[in-house]
């Protein structure tokens, strides 16, 4: 009844405002004054039609008299929805200085608690659900409005929807309340409150079933699907099910469902909008690391009638230089994607001219949030080190990487972690002349800081097992420094000083924390502080310190960076621009 009655007077007020003689009213010819408790005032202000209409053009004397009358009432029950039965409501209209004053005075009184609560649960769940026990404690556990609570309007329908919610997503979509009720006595200032929720049948996944599809093969959704028939239901398994076919490539849009029909089976649903068989892609970009950047790529996603997908890129830094061909074969039904890729690069960084090729034969399978890689690359390279000359290196490297990424958002976390581990290396006895062995681990974590801040803490450690370095190939050794690193150095700045150059290191250690305050949904302020530095081995390693300020915004594409470092070794501010999340 009363979003009812507030719907029909926000109707009646738009059609007399509306239908008013023209004629704007004056700037403050009408003004209200609500004086209650910060919260409530607040609430007040944005609701109540007096103060929400007060300064529209076509306002007159008649019609804001008539809000004036009516506020005392909306009052009450705005202040209900918040727990607050008897508030006491002064108003007063002062006419004088030519313009109408509408004050309110509010004494909201003592709100109404929950004196208790009872949450029952009938239908499959608690008559065949061997983990019924369990489930039904916790949906208990979860409810908003525990005993002592104030009664709020909010967290009452939030409760229930809570209670649906949790059911759907494991095995209950069908769940309904079947009668839920609100006892509220405000003399004595308690509300008794009780809900009876309908599990419905515990529900069993069916038959998929695929719309949408023209130019690419079935089996490219048949084999990213992680759910089997006959297998209880979970919208997690749906989520996930929908990610992998959006991170395919193949798709523009994807909406994956399973409604649940009467005999307990939810048959499967994918509709999918294809993606064009061929693209062609230009892009610019700069960074403070690398310069800037021209890029050129082409793909094709349907190579064969059979999905491959065959990729061509050229990309121009001002430091770096580099062409990749790659070949990226349908996920299987194991979940597996198998990947060939030829690339060429040539990099001039600290002194260091390496030119190397690479061929690599590889494949990946994402479940849930954990992602493992295993890879077997052939690399051919050659450095020119200044004041030292030319180093020439092949190897035929196994290498292994494992990812977790748990964080609540993928762009813009506040809470989580990501991990990565890294194992890789080569025997002696094939290409490279000497064995080699390298691990490498990194993560971040997010911690909320109130509403508008967030702490991220990093570290990353590394080391490469060999008795030397000649053999082992640039990639497998460590360089640090620059924007998503240690700031307040140049790019890849810290390592090991070979004649008036900076090569690769055989260890690495980084660490590093930064608080971001959001002043408003899209721009925030941070303060950081790195240490790191690559080196030969650990013995007497050095970390050198970068600090400083920076502003965030959040793009479309994920935060934009711009720091100003100090780097306590280098002696001197620097500028890094970046994009993207430093992981």
């Amino acid at each position: 009844m009363l979003v009812a009655a507030s719907l029909l007077a926000r109707a009646s007020l738009v059609v007399l405002v509306l239908l008013a003689p023209a004629g704007s009213a004056a700037e403050g010819e009408f003004a209200v004054r609500i004086q209650a408790p910060e919260r409530l005032r607040e609430i007040l202000v944005q609701h109540l039609e007096i103060s929400r209409w007060q300064g529209h053009e076509r306002m007159d004397a008649a019609e804001f008299k008539r809000l004036y009358r009516n506020a005392p009432k909306e009052i009450a029950d705005l202040l209900a929805t918040e727990g607050y039965y008897r508030p006491v409501i002064e108003s007063a209209l002062d006419e004088s200085a030519g313009r109408l004053l509408a004050r309110f005075t509010i004494d909201p009184g003592e709100p109404v608690q929950v004196a208790s609560v009872q949450i029952e649960v009938t239908g499959a769940l608690p008559a065949h659900d061997p983990d019924a026990g369990r489930k039904i404690e916790r949906l208990r556990a979860a409810w908003p409005l525990a005993a002592g609570a104030v009664f709020r309007h909010a967290e009452w329908e939030q409760g229930k929807r809570g209670l649906l919610r949790s059911l759907a997503l494991d095995r209950y979509p069908l769940a309904a309340i079947a009668k839920s009720e609100a006892i509220v006595d405000p003399g004595k200032r308690t509300a008794i409150v009780s809900v009876v929720v309908d599990s419905g049948p515990a529900v069993r996944f069916g038959e998929l079933r695929i719309e949408g599809l023209a130019r690419y093969p079935r089996s490219i959704v048949e084999n990213l699907n992680p759910i089997r028939a006959g297998e209880a239901y979970s919208n997690l398994q749906l989520q996930e099910f929908q990610s992998r076919l959006l991170d395919s490539g193949y798709f523009t849009s994807v909406t994956v469902d399973a409604a649940a029909e009467p005999s307990g089976v939810a048959p499967v649903r994918v509709w999918v909008e294809e993606r064009e068989a061929r693209r062609i892609a230009f892009g610019i970009g700069y960074s403070t690391d690398t310069g800037a950047r021209v890029q050129a790529e082409y793909r094709q996603l349907n190579l064969l009638e059979h999905g491959l997908q065959l990729g061509a890129r050229v990309k121009l830094e001002s430091r770096a230089r580099s062409a990749r061909t790659d070949l990226f074969f349908p996920t299987d039904a194991t979940g597996y994607r198998h990947r060939l890729i030829a690339e060429t690069e040539r990099k001039d960084v600290q002194g260091t001219e390496t030119d190397k090729v690479v061929l690599t034969a590889g494949r990946a399978r994402r479940r849930g949030d954990i992602e493992t890689d295993v890879s077997i690359n052939y690399i051919a390279e050659e450095e020119r080190i200044a004041g030292i000359g030319r180093e020439s290196r092949m190897a035929l490297t196994g290498n292994w990487s494992y990812t977790i990424r748990r964080t609540n958002h993928p762009l813009f976390p506040d809470r989580g972690y990501l991990l990565n581990v890294q194992l890789g290396g080569a025997p002696g006895i094939l290409v490279a002349e000497q064995s080699f062995f390298r691990i490498y681990g990194r993560s971040v974590h997010y911690f909320k800081m109130g509403e508008q801040g967030v702490l991220s803490v990093r570290a990353q450690l590394g080391a490469v097992l060999s008795r030397g370095t000649s053999d082992v190939p640039s990639d497998f050794r460590f360089r640090t420094g620059g924007d998503q690193s240690v700031r307040g150095y140049a790019f890849e700045s810290l390592g090991v000083r070979r004649g008036s150059a900076v090569v690769g290191g055989r260890a690495l250690a980084l660490a590093g924390a930064e608080y971001t305050h959001w002043i408003n949904e899209d721009w925030g302020a941070a303060v950081f502080v790195d240490a790191g530095n690559a080196a030969d081995d650990f013995r007497g390693f050095h970390l050198a310190q970068g600090y400083g300020v920076g502003a965030r915004w959040r793009s479309p594409v994920g935060p934009l960076n711009l720091d100003l470092a100090y780097g306590a070794d280098a002696r001197k501010l620097r500028l890094h621009f970046s994009v993207g999340l430093a992981f």
